[in-house]
């Protein structure tokens, strides 16, 4: 493809059409088959509950670690669900917002970021269009699910951040995102330290007053879950869990496109690295594409071994300044937090950081073209293959995905 080879953005931005095409049906493709487990039952029920005239709850589902997650993650289902009146009706409108939120990152890109700085961010959209976990993760009744919309509109706002309404905006989104899901409070305080690191005399006091009203009016609902985290009383900082750099590992695997063990457990091994099957016969076409795309990690770990390379790298980041500051704080101090934190961190604990995992990616490999095509394709690959094994299969009942909602008996509300 020369025109991809030449790097011209106009036409990059061509390319990049059609795979977020490709990602938006691959996001909207049978909504029948989604999860349908003890999580997504809650959520559905309890906001149907309240759009049907239950009182409006103050808290959310309980957490993993047994603290309450806070109120805006079912407040914004309950707004779903004065339209979406079944579980499908409800999965597609999240499944909606994450198509959006894919042609909102474009537009983002095409209005706001540098044409020089533009090319890895495009490239790391495509990506991110097609990746395993992340169109898994925009298929489900789950709070997690909702955050790439709204990481999006802090990225604006914080690239806003020296006008008064990007400060504002970036203030509110900061504030809400957390309440979506607690992820999102390692993202807003790690974006706010590293911007007061890093660019503090910058920012006029006009923006700052925008951010602290923007912070004030988006933690007004706050307040009932503040009073539960100051009496909580569960698990202490774990050493064996900060020891073990999940973070990390999970943030490699998920720009990889190679985490579905999560989802899938024991069948990952068993069954869906033998796919696809023709005839009844095992191809293993998955596992040659998991295999291509470590090999291209150790690809990657070995340029940055090498003295020369790793220089390059470092001078790469010299030259996309906003990039290399979004990179750090996500990867850096979002990594470092969550950490130390000691909590276990999960892999949908990354949803919050669309779309910085695979623009990490992209910017390791933006000028290895013919690579970064190869793992677009090898990521789409995987990722075809595993909606049809869920479609064919109805789910994977030995994994964490469980059976698919269409395989289960339930009734259909209509009130």
């Amino acid at each position: 493809m020369p025109s991809i080879r030449a790097g011209k953005t106009i036409r990059l931005e061509h390319f990049v059409l059609l795979f977020l095409i490709i990602g938006s049906i691959l996001r909207l493709i049978w909504p029948s088959d989604m999860e349908w487990k003890a999580d997504e039952i809650w959520m559905f029920e309890n906001s149907r509950a309240v759009a049907t005239g239950a009182p409006w709850p103050m808290h959310g589902m309980p957490s993993s670690v047994g603290l309450s997650n806070p109120g805006m993650s079912i407040w914004l289902f309950i707004l779903i669900a004065h339209l979406a009146k079944t579980p499908v009706a409800m999965v597609i409108a999240v499944q909606i917002l994450n198509v959006l939120a894919l042609w909102g990152l474009f537009c983002f890109i095409r209005v706001k970021v540098p044409e020089e700085e533009r090319e890895p961010w495009l490239w790391g959209l495509i990506l991110v269009s097609v990746s395993p976990l992340p169109i898994l993760f925009s298929r489900k009744i789950w709070a997690q699910d909702l955050l790439p919309a709204f990481s999006l509109l802090l990225l604006i706002g914080h690239w806003c951040r020296r006008s008064p309404w990007g400060s504002f905006l970036w203030g509110l989104a900061g504030s809400l995102i957390g309440q979506i899901h607690m992820s999102g409070f390692f993202l807003a305080f790690s974006l706010l330290g590293w911007t007061i690191a890093r660019e503090r005399k910058s920012i006029s006091w006009v923006s700052r007053v925008s951010w602290l009203s923007g912070c004030i009016i988006g933690a007004i609902g706050l307040r009932p879950w503040l009073r539960e985290l100051l009496i909580y009383q569960g698990a202490g900082w774990s050493f064996k869990e900060a020891f073990k750099l999940k973070f990390f590992v999970h943030w490699i695997a998920i720009a990889l496109g190679v985490d579905l063990q999560f989802s899938m457990h024991s069948a990952f091994w068993s069954r869906f690295l033998r796919e696809p099957l023709v005839g009844g016969v095992p191809t293993y076409l998955i596992a040659l594409a998991h295999l291509f795309l470590l090999a291209v990690l150790v690809k990657i770990v070995c340029r940055w071994i090498g003295r020369t390379s790793r220089l390059a790298d470092r001078a790469n980041l010299e030259r996309f300044r906003d990039t290399r500051f979004y990179l750090q704080a996500t990867l850096f101090g979002v990594g470092i937090l969550m950490t130390i934190s000691g909590i276990r961190v999960h892999p949908f604990y990354l949803i919050v950081l669309f779309p910085f995992l695979h623009l990490w990616l992209a910017m390791k490999l933006y000028r290895q073209k013919r690579t970064l095509l190869a793992v677009t394709l090898a990521q789409l690959f995987i990722s075809v293959v595993f909606l049809v094994y869920v479609h064919q299969n109805g789910g994977v009942p030995e994994g964490d995905y469980g059976i698919a909602f269409r395989q289960q008996s339930y009734p259909t509300l209509t009130h």
